[in-house]
């Protein structure tokens, strides 16, 4: 289905790149803004102290939610060795039924069948 002349006009403005420096500096710090990829730490106008202080924040609580998974695996692993004999006690019980089972319907069945 091809494009109305509003909607081409829609996608060319949405396509367009930022042209004046003020537009390019502000395309410049999408990375920042959004974290992920920045190139630099500080956004205009921020408190060096203040930035670094939050890097340390942040450094510790990662290192607190670090520990904290830590702690949980060891629980779950835990939870997972005690319950792991009586899961092997269940399979070897279900496996001596079905043999059990199957030695009756054998027996019940008369020579020839």
């Amino acid at each position: 289905m091809p494009l109305s002349d509003k909607q081409l006009a829609a996608k060319r403005a949405n396509a367009a790149r930022p042209i004046t420096a003020q537009g390019k500096r502000n395309s410049s710090r999408n990375a920042t803004r959004h974290g992920i990829l920045a190139n630099r730490v500080l956004i205009k106008g921020e408190s060096r102290e203040l930035a670094i202080q939050s890097i340390a924040e942040s450094g510790r609580h990662l290192d607190l939610m670090s520990r904290n998974e830590h702690r949980f695996d060891r629980h779950c692993y835990r939870a997972l060795e005690a319950f792991t004999p009586l899961l092997e006690h269940r399979q070897n019980a279900e496996t001596i039924a079905r043999a059990k089972r199957s030695q009756l319907i054998d027996e019940n069945k008369g020579p020839g069948e």
